[in-house]
C-alpha cells in the first residue's frame, strides 16, 4: 500500500506544471542542522561563482594557450580549490558531526576548518562533549553525520545542475567534493586510526556481533559509487576540458534519451545509517524541461534488511510569483532505539516524511528575489539530514537568482 501510495504521489507531481530553473535559499531552520546549512553554504558558493564569472577573466591578455591554460589551471589551484574545499568541510563538521552531537543534546567544544593539502598543517575535525544519554545508533549516526551531511548538499548542486541542463565548473568542483565525502572517504583514507569510518565499522560490529561489516566492503559500495555516478565525468570535464583547456565557464550536461520529451539519468548512492550501509538508484527524469526523481534504496543485507523510496519534484510553479518543491519518502527500518532529553524511544518498521518547500518571489524577472518557507512532517526513524524524532520540519529565508 505505501509503495503504491508513493508511486502515486510520483505521478501526480509529473503531471503538475514545472519549469526548468535553479533557485538558491539563504534559510533558517531551528538547530541550523544539514538542510539549512547546505543550502546557504550552496547559495554562498553560487554568490562566488557569479562574482568570479562576472568580475575574474578566464585568460590573459595574449594569444599564447600555453600562457592562458598555466593561468587557469593555477587559478584552479591557488583560489577555487582552497574555497571549495573549506565548504565542504564546514558542512561535514559542523553541520554534520555537530548537528547530530547537538540533536543528541551534545556540546561542540572545538571545531577546527583547515585549508586543504598541501597548504595544511593538520586535519580538519570536531571534538565534542555528550551531556545526555545517547544509545550506540545515536553514536552511528554522530559518526557518520559528517558524509551524511555532504549527501544532502550534493543533492542540491546536483538538481541545481540538471535544472539548468549545464555545468558550471565551480559547481562541478563543489559537486565532486561534496557528492565524494563519504565515497572518497571510504576508498582512500578509510583506515585512519580513528577516523569516521573505523569508528563507524566498530561500533556497529559492537551492535550486531553476529555479522562482521568489513572496511574492503565499504571500499567496493565508494568506488562503485564513483564509478557509477555520470555527474562525476561530467564535472572532471568541466574543469578540465572545459574550463583549463577551452577557457569557458559551463559545459552541457548529456542526459540518456527515453523519448522525444522524456530524458533520464542515473546514479548509484551510497549511505550509512544507523542499522548499516545503504544503497539506492537514483533516477532523475527531465520531461519538457521539468525535472523530477524517484530513488530506490535498501540495505546491503550484511545487518537487517530495509527499504526506502523517494519522489522529489522541483519548481512547480502555480501563478508567476508562487512555486512549491515537493519531497516524500516511505520507509521500512529496522528497530532504531534512541533518547531525548534523557528519555527512552525507540522506532521500527514503516515511517514517511512529506516536506513542501514554497517561495513566493517578490522580484521575478531574469533575477529572481522572494521568501521561501519549508514545511512538512516526519514520523520516528531515519531520514537523511533530518532528526530521528518525529514532528513538524520547519524552516525559511530568502530565495534568489541572479540573472
Amino acid at each position: 500500500m505505501k509503495f503504491k501510495i508513493t508511486l502515486l504521489t510520483f505521478g501526480l507531481l509529473v503531471s503538475i506544471n514545472a519549469f526548468s530553473q535553479s533557485r538558491y535559499n539563504l534559510f533558517y531552520e531551528k538547530g541550523l542542522g544539514m538542510n539549512s546549512g547546505a543550502e546557504n553554504i550552496a547559495s554562498t558558493h553560487y554568490l562566488w561563482q557569479n562574482f568570479d564569472n562576472h568580475f575574474i577573466p578566464k585568460e590573459l591578455k595574449t594569444d599564447s594557450r600555453i600562457a592562458n591554460v598555466s593561468f587557469r589551471l593555477g587559478k584552479l589551484f591557488l583560489l577555487d580549490y582552497p574555497l571549495v574545499f573549506v565548504l565542504p568541510t564546514i558542512q561535514h563538521e559542523k553541520f554534520g558531526h555537530g548537528s547530530r552531537v547537538k540533536e543528541f543534546g551534545g556540546t561542540i567544544e572545538e571545531l577546527n576548518i583547515t585549508l586543504p593539502p598541501p597548504f595544511q598543517s593538520e586535519l580538519p575535525y570536531i571534538s565534542y562533549s555528550t551531556n545526555e544519554i545517547t544509545s550506540i545508533q545515536q553514536d552511528l549516526m554522530i559518526y557518520a553525520g559528517g558524509s551524511e551531511a555532504n549527501i544532502i548538499l550534493s543533492d542540491i548542486v546536483r538538481k541545481n545542475i540538471l535544472l539548468e541542463n549545464e555545468l558550471d565548473y565551480h559547481n562541478a568542483l563543489l559537486y565532486l567534493y561534496a557528492n565524494n565525502d563519504l565515497s572518497g572517504y571510504v576508498v582512500f583514507a578509510a583506515n585512519i586510526s580513528g577516523s569516521d569510518i573505523t569508528s563507524y565499522v566498530d561500533e556497529i560490529n559492537a551492535f550486531y556481533p553476529e555479522t562482521d561489516l568489513k572496511v574492503k566492503k565499504l571500499r567496493l559500495y565508494g568506488l562503485l559509487s564513483i564509478v557509477l555516478d555520470p555527474i562525476n565525468y561530467y564535472s572532471f570535464n568541466s574543469l578540465f576540458n572545459g574550463y583549463v583547456w577551452q577557457g569557458k565557464s559551463k559545459s552541457k550536461i548529456h542526459f540518456i534519451t527515453l523519448t522525444d520529451n522524456t530524458k533520464y539519468l542515473p546514479k548509484l548512492k551510497f549511505g550509512l545509517t544507523p542499522y548499516g550501509p545503504e544503497l539506492a538508484l537514483q533516477n532523475y527524469f527531465k520531461n519538457n524541461q521539468k525535472l523530477y526523481a524517484l530513488s530506490i534504496g535498501c540495505s546491503d543485507g550484511t545487518f537487517e534488511k530495509s527499504w526506502r523510496i523517494t519522489a522529489e519534484a522541483w519548481n512547480i510553479y502555480l501563478k508567476n510569483k508562487i512555486s512549491f518543491n515537493i519531497s516524500s519518502q516511505i520507509w521500512n527500518q529496522p528497530k532504531i532505539e534512541f533518547y531525548t532529553n534523557n528519555t527512552h524511544k525507540s522506532s521500527e518498521n514503516f515511517g514517511a516524511l512529506f516536506v513542501v518547500t514554497s517561495n513566493y518571489d517578490i522580484v521575478a524577472k531574469d533575477s529572481k528575489l522572494g521568501l521561501t518557507l519549508r514545511m512538512g512532517y516526519k514520523s520516528e526513524g531515519f531520514a537523511f539530514g533530518e532528526t530521528l524524532d518525529n514532528g513538524l520540519i520547519l524552516g525559511g529565508g530568502l530565495s534568489f537568482r541572479l540573472k
